[in-house]
């Protein structure tokens, strides 16, 4: 597209854009917009992506004046490029509506608001992906953001970026991207949140960092020793300590770091790819009691808890099954 696109454009018309597939690229005017999805008073439009991409060189506006909505389930939506800025706003114009949901697949872009209508970013499963590091920060904090049961992952890209947005909702997120996240907003969803190593999770809000630790940190890969996996503003204490985990290496522990402001990894435990667990029956033929979900036939693993060495801390005692259980 040499210009740019609308998707329900003049009052009281209706547009759906529905990609599956190939490759859209919408050029945009020089210094305006690229997309609108419901462009004028009481026009709606819905942008569907389940496949494929789209690329909006220029801004990409939901609910400029009217109703829009975005809906990812696949593939991969990019607003500007990793080496030109542009803007995403939502719910653009007074009285608009305007709603991303990110249900799978990627969307890739240097910063997120909310215009003086109305707006949502919901996640249920899909990514998003900075695209850069935007002197306006990532996600606005006029900005509602749900995480719903599907849970979502926010992927900072190599590059430090921070989202002052309030997080709610029933599912937990995941932040990756080997940089660091600062959470200047208030998290209140109720899921686990997951942290990949090589990416650190900088809270400083005393309700994100009271939410997140009550539902879970969860290391979701094997860090390295010395490895810092959160820090806070103020102080954090062993019980901070002990709601951090790291399933895939069961006999992984935390400390607090330098100045009691950081969690970082003390000892690596090994990486098991179905361990046991007895969750259900205690039963070692069942496959519901290991974490893969099947018996192994050789070489499983058992973990049997110890005290802990120290508050927060757990050591495990390895037991090797070889052959058929």
């Amino acid at each position: 597209v040499g210009s740019w696109m609308a998707v329900g454009w003049k009052a009281g018309s209706y547009g759906e854009l529905n990609i599956k597939s190939g490759a859209v690229t919408v050029n945009g005017q020089s210094g305006g917009a690229g997309v609108f999805v419901g462009y004028d008073s009481s026009a709606e439009g819905h942008l569907v992506v389940d496949g494929g991409s789209l690329n909006v060189k220029n801004d990409l506006i939901v609910g400029r004046n009217g109703t829009g909505t975005l809906t990812i389930n696949g593939g991969t939506v990019e607003v500007g490029s990793s080496t030109t800025e542009k803007w995403t706003k939502l719910g653009d114009g007074a009285g608009s509506i305007g709603t991303i949901n990110l249900n799978g697949g990627k969307l890739k872009l240097w910063h997120v608001r909310k215009g003086n209508g109305t707006a949502a970013l919901v996640f249920n499963g899909g990514t998003l992906v900075a695209n850069g590091a935007s002197s306006q920060g990532f996600i606005w904090s006029n900005l509602p953001v749900t995480v719903n049961a599907g849970g979502g992952t926010i992927d900072c890209n190599g590059l430090s970026v921070s989202i002052a947005a309030t997080l709610s909702g029933t599912g937990g997120l995941t932040f990756t991207g080997g940089s660091t996240i600062t959470i200047n907003g208030a998290v209140s969803y109720s899921g686990a949140t997951a942290v990949t190593p090589g990416t650190v999770l900088a809270v400083a809000n005393a309700t994100a960092k009271s939410n997140i630790l009550k539902n879970g940190l969860v290391v979701a890969g094997i860090p390295t020793v010395g490895q810092t996996i959160m820090t806070y503003t103020d102080v954090l204490t062993d019980e901070d300590i002990s709601k951090v985990s790291c399933p895939l290496a069961p006999s992984t522990t935390f400390k607090i770091g330098e100045g009691g402001k950081s969690i970082v990894v003390d000892e690596v435990g090994e990486a098991l790819a179905n361990c046991w667990t007895g969750a259900f029956d205690n039963d070692l033929s069942n496959g519901a009691n290991w974490s893969g979900g099947q018996v192994p036939t050789d070489n499983a693993n058992i973990f049997c808890a110890t005290p802990a060495k120290a508050p927060g801390t757990h050591a495990f005692c390895r037991i090797l099954i070889t052959n058929n259980l």
